[in-house]
């Protein structure tokens, strides 16, 4: 699993990344995670930020190393949530604790909508590649 104290990661990672601002909000958001998991805000635990971190990167290898940094929300209990809004679609994986996380989406459009584990997404990339 990946560590949010080791940016070493997101470094190796983007090494083929042109665009400097995709880079700078990758790491903005990286810190972010790691923020709110830290013991004077405690919103997430340790494991949940990394359990997130680590589902982002692997899905953003999947995906070609174009998936832009997602938005970041606490909710009650320890819930984070990481979204992505492209035109008509909204999409968002959610973090539980001591649950696997759940991923749904959206198509605002014609109302279409789905949820399942993550690693379902793996078996959707081409769709779900051609919104992100």
């Amino acid at each position: 699993m990946t560590t949010l104290t080791d940016l070493s990661v997101l470094l190796r990672l983007c090494e083929t990344e042109s665009s400097v601002a995709l880079w700078e909000s990758w790491v903005d958001t990286a810190k972010h995670l790691l923020d709110m998991s830290t013991d004077r805000s405690h919103l997430i635990s340790r494991e949940t930020a990394a359990r997130s971190l680590d589902a982002w990167l692997r899905y953003w290898e999947l995906f070609g190393r174009v998936l832009s940094p997602p938005a970041v929300c606490t909710g009650p209990d320890g819930v984070l949530t990481l979204s992505w809004d492209r035109g008509e679609w909204h999409i968002a994986w959610e973090f539980r604790p001591e649950i696997p996380p759940t991923f749904f989406y959206r198509n605002r459009q014609t109302g279409e909508a789905n949820v399942g584990e993550i690693p379902w997404l793996a078996d959707r990339l081409a769709e779900v590649r051609a919104v992100l």
